[in-house]
């Protein structure tokens, strides 16, 4: 067993690589462990409000945003809605692009030779 402290700074998930040689064979184990950025976690809720007394009035959907820094985030989603008929044109994946949120994707890996 790999006992890891795992702190703030690791947010965003690191590897653990193992190395093990045994009957003169080398093993090589890697193994990314996920640490999820939970404080940067937001709760959203929709309330949908439709008049009972003039049906033909348009719908009034609110967003209630809880958490860190709740009211910049709102500021942030209202920028970001779209339309998803666009979606067609090209799929609407920002978050994905600007790489917002540290992650490790390391790409190192082990060799064992047993030679001169």
């Amino acid at each position: 067993m790999i006992e890891q402290v795992v702190d703030e700074s690791m947010r965003g998930g690191f590897i653990v690589r193992t190395t093990m040689v045994r009957e003169n064979r080398a093993y090589f184990h890697a193994e990314r462990i996920e640490v999820p950025w939970t404080n940067k976690e937001l709760d959203i809720k929709w309330e949908h409000f439709v008049s009972k007394l003039d049906p033909a009035a348009k719908e009034t959907w609110t967003a209630i945003i809880k958490g860190p820094d709740a009211e910049r985030a709102a500021a942030e989603m209202v920028a970001t809605l779209y339309d998803a008929s666009l979606d067609a044109f090209q799929p609407h994946t920002w978050m994905q692009r600007f790489n917002v949120f540290y992650q490790d994707y390391s790409r190192m890996h082990s060799q064992f030779e047993n030679s001169s």
